[in-house]
């Protein structure tokens, strides 16, 4: 007679099997996309000791807000064409102008650059941070306004790319509602950035937005190289 009592059984929409896995595979894109601290990632830790290695440099070396030891130590000249020296295409992003220039990009990067690490790995992690830092010092070099640049703001804005690419198309997230959301949070950070950018002379939005694109560029051919590679 208890049992009798009992609410007569309702049919699902879906079967449980298919709740169960739809559930189990959010979980694992809010896993890929996870925020953790930037010292769990070798390869991002070392990236933020060379900023505050370079800032300490520019301290030592006259001042972190003097143009003239930021242009001697490696600073990055927007004059129409290449360097002379080529590594300026990559020294440029080691030395700021001031604490909070440094600070902001070491913030974007350590919270960024987790995710990217974990989604294709400490190498690829690498890839897309210089390969994005030399492709917008090249965009810099060439198109963007005459006078001297510095900072790592472009390989940050590669890793915002790159994330953006990770939401949309890493196995573990793609077609997910957790990898949409990420997603369209990293478009909002693209467009805000272009938005400072266009209200900011002093920003180089040159080197922002070539940033971005190759990083997500070569966060898309990481990934889909990867997945050949494992077919």
């Amino acid at each position: 007679a208890r049992w009798e009592r009992l609410p007569a059984p309702v049919a699902l929409g879906a079967s449980a099997r298919d709740v169960l896995e739809d559930a189990a595979g959010e979980l694992a894109a809010a896993w890929l996309l996870r925020a953790v601290p930037p010292w769990r990632s070798a390869a991002v830790t070392l990236v933020l000791l060379a900023l505050f290695a370079g800032f300490c440099a520019q301290a030592l070396s006259g001042g972190t807000t003097n143009l003239a030891t930021a242009a001697d130590l490696g600073g990055l000249w927007a004059q129409g064409r290449l360097p002379a020296e080529p590594g300026r295409l990559f020294t440029y992003a080691l030395l700021h102008y001031g604490a909070l220039h440094l600070i902001t990009n070491a913030l974007a990067i350590a919270l960024v650059g987790p995710v990217v690490a974990r989604a294709l790995g400490a190498a690829g992690f690498i890839g897309v941070f210089v390969g994005s830092v030399v492709g917008a010092g090249v965009a810099i070099s060439l198109f963007g306004g005459y006078g001297l640049t510095i900072g790592a703001s472009g390989g940050a804005m590669g890793l915002v790319g790159a994330a953006a690419v990770i939401a949309w198309r890493h196995p573990a997230s793609h077609g997910r509602r957790t990898g949409r959301a990420a997603l369209r949070i990293g478009v909002v950070m693209v467009l805000a950035q272009a938005a400072l950018d266009a209200v900011t002379p002093q920003i180089s939005s040159m080197g922002h937005a070539s940033g971005a694109a190759v990083g997500a560029a070569i966060g898309l051919i990481w990934l889909l190289t990867a997945r050949t590679l494992r077919r």
